[in-house]
Formats: structure tokens, sequence, C-alpha cells
């Protein structure tokens, strides 16, 4: 308990089939204000909406998905203050003289929640800390 900084959870949660569970361990396990960074595909996004059972990440071993509104839901069941739930289509790591262009293609795929994966940090909550008003 209250033993880590950080965890990283990367596509692992559509495996699990109790994820507020899990995320509740996490919790537990993180010291206060504590981080977590998960990233989980994007059954919210359009490729899921285009290709439905033809999505490339509906498998057996997925037994759970998560659009941005059930992440938030999952991760605030679970005690954690979720400070931003993002949907990059991964322009941002373009070259240098394409800076602009990445930018606004990431700021329309987070704004429609275009990309194929949703990427989000948490925290813990401080002692006293209102869960009630997540900042982000």
């Amino acid at each position: 308990d209250n033993e880590f900084d950080a965890v990283v959870m990367y596509h692992t949660l559509e495996h699990v089939l109790n994820p507020v569970q899990m995320l509740s361990d996490i919790r537990r396990v993180l010291k206060p204000g504590g981080v977590l960074y998960a990233s989980v595909p994007n059954a919210g996004g359009i490729s899921f909406f285009v290709l439905r059972e033809k999505w490339e990440w509906v498998s057996r071993d997925h037994v759970s998905y998560f659009d941005r509104g059930t992440l938030r839901m999952a991760l605030d069941k679970a005690g954690l203050v979720p400070a931003v739930i993002t949907s990059y289509l991964g322009a941002r790591v373009a070259k240098a003289k394409y800076h602009w262009e990445a930018r606004f293609i990431d700021r329309i795929s987070n704004l429609f929640c275009l990309s194929i994966s949703l990427e989000s940090w948490s925290r813990k909550p401080s002692a006293g800390c209102d869960l009630s008003a997540p900042s982000g």
C-alpha cells in the first residue's frame, strides 16, 4: 500500500475482467499524489465505428472496451482523478518543419477522438483532496 509514485499500464486494462477492481488496486498501491498512465484501444474512435467486428482490436483476449467516457467512469469509480484523456493520431512526433501541421492534426484527432488508442493520466488524491473536482 502507498508504495509507488507511478504505475504504467500500456494496453493492459482491456484484458481484465474487472477493470474497476484493477484500477482500485492501483490506487491502493500508489502513494498519495501518485500518477497512473494508462493506454487502451479506443472503442469510441472512428475506426471502431467504421470497422465494427473487423476492428483490429476486437479479439477474444480483449474483454473490456473503452471510449473516453467509460474510461473516465472506471477511473472515477476506482477513486482516481483523471487529469486528461487524449486521442492523438501521433502526428505530434512529426519533424520540426511540419510542427504546426502536426499540432493541427493532433488537435482535430483529439477533438473528434479519432485515434485507435486513448491515453490517460490520472492521480491518486492526496489527503483531503476533493474527488468531485478533478483538474484538467
